[in-house]
């Protein structure tokens, strides 16, 4: 199993959502997974439900935080970890594991906060998301995976984020696939790379026909 951390500010519902199934799939357990966050949040409950080690980091700067992150990730034995953080880190963090981060946007297009509520405003015709190595940049390491969907004209704000949520998931499976693991690779029309483990790809569509029909090819 691979040491997975997830860093998170608020929910975190797309990482739990994705844990769920990467679970069923065989390819994390509780046990090797901690979650950390930065302030109370339902991230540490959801953490509790499923038996996940998790701590509270009190931050003063970005290079506290990273620093005392840094040295839970070898206190639990981590190798790789997802940010669900509203903040920087430090190169404590990006220089000494791998991290990885999911923007809401298809970048390069629309770094920084506020994406999914930029794009629209742009009239942009699609919403994608991105998965990318963390390095001092603000959302410009490394493109690591993608996902794009169109929108509709006439969506709703809450159908943009529903939208984008459903991405979140799903990179979030695509990144604890890749760190499990060497896979196959898969390309389709809105992911690359895409799943490749079947039992992954029958959960994701099984997600997505109760959330979001249509929108992605698992």
């Amino acid at each position: 199993m691979i040491g997975l951390c997830a860093v998170c500010s608020a929910g975190g519902s797309a990482f739990f959502t994705a844990f769920d199934m990467a679970r069923e799939a065989g390819l994390v357990d509780p046990g090797s997974t901690l979650v950390l966050t930065d302030r109370p949040c339902d991230a540490e409950a959801r953490a509790v439900e499923r038996d996940i080690a998790h701590r509270r980091i009190d931050w003063t700067t970005r290079d506290a935080f990273s620093t005392q992150a840094a040295e839970e990730f070898r206190r639990h034995d981590i190798t790789f970890g997802l940010l669900y953080f509203l903040r920087l880190i430090g190169p404590e963090l990006y220089e000494g594991f791998e991290i990885q981060n999911i923007h809401p946007s298809l970048l390069p297009a629309f770094p920084g906060f506020g994406a999914v509520r930029a794009a629209r405003g742009a009239n942009a015709r699609f919403l994608g998301a991105t998965l990318h190595n963390v390095d001092g940049s603000i959302d410009a390491g490394p493109i690591v995976a993608q996902v794009v969907s169109p929108l509709p004209n006439d969506a709703s704000p809450e159908t943009d984020n529903k939208l984008s949520y459903v991405q979140k998931v799903y990179l979030t499976l695509v990144a604890i696939e890749r760190a499990a693991g060497p896979c196959v690779p898969r390309v389709t029309a809105s992911a690359n790379p895409a799943l490749a483990a079947q039992a992954l790809r029958a959960a994701f569509a099984g997600f997505l026909a109760d959330n979001a029909p249509g929108a992605m090819q698992p």
